[in-house]
């Protein structure tokens, strides 16, 4: 596991979303982590992309809890079926990107359609399409 895994998943995500949205930018989670006394392994605090990709991590994961809070904050995209997933898949492209497999395994979890976001994905869909494929055979091997 790569060393920035390790590191933000000491962050929890569902607390770090809930003080970014009452505080409104990672920087103040961070600041505010650092006050309270919560730094990382190395006894520094905590950087304020290490507290975005921990909240994009919870965000990406638990997309039906993420979503009330922002239809509360009124953030318009939330509001639409289709524009709140684009904005998922976004995201979670952005975070799995050189995890292909998984982030495959993340849409098939959602039950969301590749073809839907070939915007999102751009050059990488021939990609990720073998990769689908290869997944499957191997799937089927296994059994």
């Amino acid at each position: 596991m790569p060393i920035g895994s390790q590191k933000i998943r000491e962050i929890n995500g569902k607390e770090s979303f809930a003080r970014w949205v009452e505080l409104g930018s990672c920087n103040r989670v961070s600041a505010e982590m650092a006050r309270n006394g919560k730094k990382n392994r190395k006894g520094l605090p905590y950087h304020p992309a290490s507290v975005y990709t921990a909240i994009l991590r919870y965000v990406t994961e638990h997309p039906d809890e993420a979503r009330p809070v922002y239809i509360a904050q009124d953030v318009e995209f939330a509001k639409i079926d289709a524009d709140w997933w684009f904005y998922v898949v976004r995201k979670s492209w952005t975070r799995l990107k050189a995890t292909p497999g998984v982030f495959l395994d993340w849409l098939d979890k959602w039950e969301l359609s590749l073809d839907n976001y070939a915007e999102i994905i751009g050059d990488y869909m021939p990609y990720l399409k073998k990769i689908r494929v290869e997944l499957a055979e191997r799937r089927k091997l296994g059994k």
